[in-house]
């Protein structure tokens, strides 16, 4: 059994899920002509595969596979670091363009926690992708950082052993976040900062005057985008870009009130 996703979404008057019968067997409808669809497959004990197929009476055939297997283990100061979660994630963020042709590998992150001796085996891992495996922040920011890892899944069956992970000191990143109209910050509004290596966040909550702290950020470069009900950065941005490779006090951002269409 398979199911069988739409990727990237739903999309009104598509079926947003079909599950396969005993031959192997999905129809997906939509009720707009449609030269092709670009699905996900997830089967159980199986690696995903994201595909373009085309639309139409003639059936195509997909064929899944074992993927490959990766393993290592989570160290702080060389002591095994069990029950937190990692994540892995594509070098190459995916996407599609014309006729949906698709565009570097478009995989949803794989988490997995480790085991009390701090290793971890991910199974049925995508090939031929390169990926970026790494401690999630939240998971581990009370213990410190780790720097993404890099490695490749090249062919099926292959084990990858990416060996000790160190957790290490991150940096610290804090500033403030400002309306442009002096309206004060309203209680609960939040700020992310969003790792580029990876798919890795930390969201912490805007103090009474807008002031924020992330503590232990990996080494790397990072989209910080604030939520401020009904205000947004300036020129249309959604986010602001980072380097960490020091601890940073001066991320300062002014909003606007947003503009109502």
């Amino acid at each position: 059994m398979a199911w069988i996703n739409p990727a990237y979404g739903e999309i009104a008057g598509l079926e947003p899920v079909a599950v396969t019968n005993s031959k192997g067997e999905f129809e997906l409808a939509y009720n707009q002509k449609a030269n092709g669809m670009v699905i996900l497959v997830e089967a159980r004990g199986m690696a995903s595969r994201v595909v373009t197929v085309p639309t139409g009476a003639e059936r195509t055939t997909i064929t899944v596979s074992d993927g490959a297997v990766v393993r290592g283990r989570l160290v702080n100061r060389g002591m095994p670091v069990g029950g937190v979660q990692l994540g892995l994630f594509p070098q190459l963020r995916g996407g599609f363009g014309a006729n949906l042709k698709i565009i570097g590998d478009p995989y949803e992150e794989i988490r997995i926690g480790t085991q009390p001796d701090g290793t971890f085996v991910i199974t049925n891992v995508p090939v031929p992708v390169d990926w970026y495996v790494y401690g999630k922040m939240d998971s581990i920011a009370a213990l410190g950082a780790t720097v993404p890892v890099k490695l490749s899944t090249k062919r099926e069956n292959q084990e990858v052993n990416v060996g000790d992970i160190e957790i290490q000191p991150g940096y610290k990143l804090s500033g403030r976040v400002t309306l442009s109209d002096g309206t004060a910050i309203p209680n609960g509004m939040r700020i992310t900062v969003g790792a580029k290596e990876g798919f890795d966040t930390q969201t912490v909550l805007l103090g009474p005057e807008g002031r924020f702290e992330f503590f232990n950020v990996p080494r790397g470069t990072y989209e910080v985008f604030p939520s401020v009900r009904g205000y947004s950065l300036p020129e249309g941005k959604f986010t602001i870009d980072t380097t960490m490779d020091r601890n940073r006090d001066d991320i300062a951002l002014t909003l606007d009130p947003a503009v109502r269409r």
